[in-house]
């Protein structure tokens, strides 16, 4: 789905590229953040998708404050 929507991308003004772009982005953090606590807590049981989800907004959210004590 992401090649015909790359390959359907040039079709788009830039407001609605920009708003699709956005969204791939938004999307793929969301993935790496349950990929991150797949890894971290060593599961990769999708039934408890919502907890994971919390779990993984604490870990980024973690994360985010040692990069800032690290600047």
């Amino acid at each position: 789905s992401l090649h015909l929507l790359r390959s359907q991308l040039h079709m788009l003004d830039g407001g609605a590229r920009f708003h699709v772009a956005s969204q791939l982005i938004r999307e793929s953090i969301n993935h790496g953040k349950f990929m991150l606590v797949n890894s971290i807590s060593g599961t990769e049981d999708s039934s408890d998708l919502d907890g994971s989800l919390k779990e993984s907004g604490a870990i980024f959210n973690l994360l985010q404050k040692e990069r800032v004590l690290s600047a």
